[in-house]
């Protein structure tokens, strides 16, 4: 592939993309960012030229160009992009969000219709080998066919699994991976709360909930959800349950909620798994909608 590739946004998906672009060959000559140090240390990564403003794209633009800016920021991007006229009918503009559609690329369609987004199935630290994170996941892939074929080879390339998406599924999928990636930290950082009378180092608690973790985690992907579940809800534990919802509401009222909700799914799932009577889950769902009575 003899693509020139540029790449508007510095931040971490930005910098890792650019990063294993170069390391799968497929070299990127720009990097724009309005932070000059984020340019220059992503072009750093793979040799192509920092800049802060699109003036220093080529007139036409590129053949290929990622927007790796935050969601929020993708439509004015594009808007930009488009009235720098640094996009021509053969330039494919492709964006990185999760949620957002290629049609959110809309004000480039005066100038091409290769527009597609590239999603990749990940998280990124801003570590400086955070580019070998691309090799072996998933990247969701919708757009312009002869775009999204282009992304394909990229992607295999880049070791990854390109599947393609329909513009409609995006939201769901995009909830998913929040899901599953920033709301387990929140879940992490909420359990780093209640662990707060343990009288040990971070390090060490860290250590401490490390084999609890890692185990769930390999237990879902192994087996799935429902063969994973343990704790009180799937034994039907209504003595434990209460003496939780006592003891958050008295002294973490902030969690109580989450507490509540999540343990309302876990009720279905043990449901689900035939782990419950009848009786069972109606008590818990009652004990869990009102734990005040």
């Amino acid at each position: 592939m003899r693509e020139r590739i540029a790449l508007i946004g510095a931040g971490r998906v930005g910098s890792s993309l650019a990063g294993a672009l170069h390391h799968a060959g497929l070299e990127v000559e720009f990097i724009v960012d309005r932070d000059a140090a984020a340019a220059r240390a992503a072009a750093a990564l793979c040799g192509a030229v920092p800049a802060v403003t699109l003036a220093a794209l080529p007139e036409g633009g590129p053949a290929l160009i990622f927007l790796t800016v935050p969601d929020d920021a993708i439509a004015a991007a594009a808007a930009e992009l488009a009235a720098a006229a640094k996009a021509g009918p053969g330039t494919a503009v492709v964006h990185c969000s999760g949620s957002l559609p290629a049609a959110i690329l809309a004000p480039l369609r005066p100038h091409t219709r290769r527009l597609a987004s590239m999603h990749p199935l990940q998280s990124f630290a801003g570590r400086k080998q955070e580019w070998r994170r691309w090799r072996g996941i998933h990247i969701a892939l919708e757009g312009e066919e002869e775009t999204v074929v282009l992304l394909e080879e990229i992607a295999r390339r880049l070791q990854s699994r390109p599947f393609r998406l329909t513009a409609g599924a995006k939201i769901d999928y995009h909830i998913a991976c929040v899901l599953l990636s920033n709301c387990l930290v929140g879940l992490y950082d909420a359990a780093d709360e209640l662990l707060a009378g343990v009288e040990l180092p971070a390090e060490e608690k860290r250590a401490m909930t490390e084999p609890l973790l890692r185990n769930t985690i390999a237990n879902v992907i192994a087996s799935g959800p429902g063969a994973a579940l343990t704790g009180p809800v799937s034994r039907g534990d209504t003595g434990t349950i209460t003496a939780h919802l006592r003891a958050l509401a008295a002294e973490r009222p902030g969690l109580l909620e989450l507490y509540r909700t999540l343990s309302l799914r876990l009720v279905k799932l043990a449901e689900q798994e035939g782990r419950l009577t009848l009786l069972q889950s109606e008590q818990l769902r009652k004990l869990l909608n009102h734990p005040d009575e």
